[in-house]
């Protein structure tokens, strides 16, 4: 894959998430959505959990990501586009957080605790991540 391939699957991934995420957020306000009973729904949830401190943690963490992204585009690695995702999900909290001073949670799985599509991105970008590391020292030996 190409340096320009990259960047714009990045991009595209970037805003979808952001995009996605910030509907979602202002769906929720509306209340409680049942999509599948006792599976799956929309409700709003402020997350205060984590503090002004970790702004500055996760800004660093982004700039880091930024930085690995550059990277591994430089080297035509698929590895950047997961390295988007994390990003995208990192970008998606952090403004929630500067914006409002919370996270606001929404998609609810069995009626636990709620997380986001931002939180999503972070979690399936770690992945492909992993898989892609594991795929590259598979390919050294």
């Amino acid at each position: 894959m190409d340096k320009k391939k990259i960047t714009l699957s990045g991009l595209i991934i970037l805003i979808m998430v952001l995009l996605v995420d910030f509907t979602l957020k202002r769906i929720s306000f509306a209340g409680n959505i049942t999509i599948i009973p006792n599976v799956l729904s929309l409700s709003y949830a402020e997350n205060f959990r984590l503090t002004t401190s970790t702004i500055i943690i996760d800004l660093l963490l982004m700039l880091l990501v930024v930085g690995l992204i550059i990277y591994y585009t430089k080297k035509k690695s698929k590895s950047a586009i997961s390295l988007y995702m994390i990003l995208a999900g990192e970008t998606g909290n952090v403004l929630d957080r500067l914006i409002n001073g919370y996270v606001t949670d929404y998609i609810k799985i069995f009626n636990n605790s709620a997380i986001t599509i931002s939180d999503i991105s972070i979690t399936v970008g770690i992945i492909a991540l992993v898989i892609c590391v594991i795929k590259y020292f598979m390919k050294k030996k």
